[in-house]
């Protein structure tokens, strides 16, 4: 559908064309909210994406891959990275940390020291759908076939 829009220029003249009225816009609503979208692809969740690895890092060891999506820290849901920056900063790298890694729809648990990661991250917000349930629940799914299967985004 297309909506004509007014223009004005940079002086006080007038607009090419009449202007047209808008919808209102939705208000924002929280998961599970009265009044929420019934429809689950309409609900969206911030997560971290790998853009890139260094060279001779612990992700590099691990097998980290660009694509992959890190959910959750030391026992934390992770949906920015500055949070993860932060959490991984909190450790030293004396302590041994847990790490959930979703690559193809399926969730790995990497156990690895604090400090540093090697990662190069950025958030994203995907379809909650496109993570099969794994961000509301902060759970892998079970190993195997029956995990589910993340779409390209």
């Amino acid at each position: 559908e297309l909506t004509k829009v007014a223009v004005l220029s940079a002086s006080k003249g007038s607009a090419s064309s009449p202007p047209t009225k808008q919808p209102p816009a939705r208000p924002k609503m929280a998961p599970g909210s009265p009044g929420e979208p019934p429809f689950p692809f309409m609900q969206r969740s911030p997560v971290v994406a790998v853009r890139g690895i260094v060279s001779e890092s612990q992700a590099e060891k691990l097998g980290l891959k660009k694509g992959d999506i890190i959910l959750e820290y030391d026992g934390v849901r992770i949906e920015s990275a500055s949070q993860l920056i932060k959490n991984v900063k909190d450790k030293s790298p004396e302590e041994t940390v847990e790490m959930i890694v979703v690559r193809e729809g399926r969730a790995k648990t990497y156990k690895l020291n604090g400090g540093q990661i090697g990662v190069q991250i950025h958030t994203i917000i995907v379809p909650l759908e496109k993570l099969g349930g794994l961000a509301s629940e902060g759970k892998p799914p079970p190993p195997g076939p029956t995990a589910p299967v993340l779409k390209t985004f």
